[in-house]
C-alpha cells in the first residue's frame, strides 16, 4: 500500500494486527447485535 511505503518505519506485521483485531471486534458487534435482535423479535413474537 501506498501509505506503508510513504512511511516505511512501520513494520509490516502492525498494519496486519490492527486490521485483525478491527475484523474480530466487527464481528464481536455483529454476532452481538445480530443476538440482541433475535431476542428482541422472539420476545416480541411470544407475547
Amino acid at each position: 500500500m501506498p501509505e506503508d511505503a510513504a512511511l516505511g518505519a512501520s513494520p509490516d506485521a502492525t498494519p496486519a494486527t490492527d486490521q485483525c483485531r478491527v475484523s474480530a471486534l466487527g464481528w464481536g458487534l455483529a454476532l452481538a447485535g445480530g443476538t440482541l435482535l433475535w431476542a428482541g423479535l422472539i420476545a416480541a413474537l411470544w407475547r
